[in-house]
This record gives C-alpha cells, structure tokens and sequence, in this order.
C-alpha cells in the first residue's frame, strides 16, 4: 500500500522550474523568486505527506500540474533527485538574491544636486553687480537727459531775454527821437509865440504900448525890448546902448 500511495505522489510530482538567472536591477525577479518559493513549499508538503502516508494535497488554482510527457524512473530516482532539484532551485534563488546591487548613497561633496545648486547660486551672484551697473547706467542717462533739458530751457530764457532788451533799445530810441522833437517844438512854439529870437535869445512877452505922435522910433524900440510905455522903452534903449557899450 505506501508504495502505491508513493507512485501516485511521484506521478503527481512535478519537478520545480529551474529559476532564470537575470542581471541585477531586472523587474522580473521578485517575481521568479517568489514563484520558486512556491514550489519549495510545495515540495515540503509533499515529502510530509509521504512521510506520513497521507495522500499529497491537491496543487493549487493558480499553477496547474502539469503530466509529465516522459517515463517515469523508479522511486528511488526520483527521490534522490527531488532534493537535488529543491538545492539546486534553492542556490540558484541565492545567487540571484546576492546578485542584487543595494543602493550606495553617495558622499555630500559628491552630488551632483549640490554642485548644480552651488553653481546656479554662483550665476545669480555674479548677475547682480551686472544689475547694479545697469540700473546706474540708466539713473546717468537720465541725470544727463534732464542736464540737457535745462541747458535748452535756460538757452531759450537768454533768447528771450535778448529779444527784451532789443525791444527795450528800440523803445529808448523811439523815446530819445519823441524828446528830441517836443524839444524842437517847444522851440519853435517859443520863437512863434514872439519870445525868442532866431538866435535863441529870450525877448520876454511882447505888450502892447501906446505910441505918440513923434516917439514911434522909440515905441518900436521899446516893442522890441519888451517895454511897456515910452519911458520905459527910452530906459530900456538907454540899458541897451550902455550894455553894448559896456560890451
């Protein structure tokens, strides 16, 4: 009886997948590894099972047994080849394990993240003294713009200020020629009004005087003079003749 209870479970025994040997880093890996965990556990139940004479556990839904093609050996093959299988799969799994490279995290002076920073911040130092020199540059450009708005305000006041004294030169001239002729017409209003002569001498207002029969030489005269009476024109004529004699 165990003998056939033996060859019914090695007849169901299906021998475990040789594990893949991939490169470390491979997406495949965790999950070959954990379907030959599987299959080691699998393995296990079954040699319990034949220990103890009990009939081997029906295989599960997500891996089928599959029905080997070829005869199949006698048991004592087949059990010494099982464990051979289950160290082979074993030690393949290790390999595969130690295989995987961990993570070494690199030294701080080794990042390329805190070079790039230092490297961007080194840019943004050496931009701003830039900025500073423009922003001077342009409060110049301004200070010069606004120099030169002065100096055609102030060339345009000296314009004006010219043209002022032109017309104040002209306004002199005009009013030394308006004196020049109240002057003259003074003047000639004095020499028509009868007080002064030609020459510009002052004869006084002219009277008129009563002249006798036989005295009109002396009442001319004294009409010349200025005198009032015969008498007086006598005195004047008389003043007259003393001063140019005196003369």
């Amino acid at each position: 009886m165990p003998q056939a209870r033996l060859s019914e479970a090695e007849r169901r025994y299906t021998p475990p997948e040789t594990p893949r040997v991939r490169f470390p880093g491979d997406p495949d890996q965790k999950e070959d590894y954990e379907r030959a965990e599987r299959q080691r556990a699998r393995e296990r139940r079954r040699e319990r099972d034949s220990r103890h004479h009990l009939p081997p556990s029906p295989p599960s839904s997500r891996e089928p047994s599959r029905e080997r093609s070829r005869s199949r050996p006698s048991s004592r093959r087949d059990s010494s080849r099982a464990p051979s299988s289950r160290r082979s799969s074993r030690g393949a799994s290790r390999v595969s394990v130690a295989r995987t490279p961990e993570p070494e995290e690199k030294p701080w002076f080794k990042k390329k993240t805190l070079w790039a920073s230092v490297a961007t911040l080194a840019t943004v130092a050496s931009l701003v003294p830039t900025t500073r020199a423009a922003n001077a540059s342009v409060r110049a450009s301004e200070a010069s713009q606004k120099s030169a708005d002065a100096s055609v305000r102030s060339a345009r006041a000296g314009e004006r200020s010219a043209r002022a004294g032109e017309r104040s030169a002209g306004a002199g001239e005009r009013s030394a020629g308006a004196g020049e002729q109240s002057a003259r017409a003074a003047t000639n209003t004095t020499v028509a009004s009868g007080h002064m002569d030609p020459l510009g001498r002052y004869t006084g207002p002219a009277k008129n005087a009563m002249i006798e029969d036989g005295r009109r030489i002396g009442g001319r005269r004294a009409i010349e003079y200025g005198g009032g009476s015969v008498r007086s024109g006598q005195s004047n004529h008389s003043g007259g003749s003393h001063g140019r004699r005196r003369h």
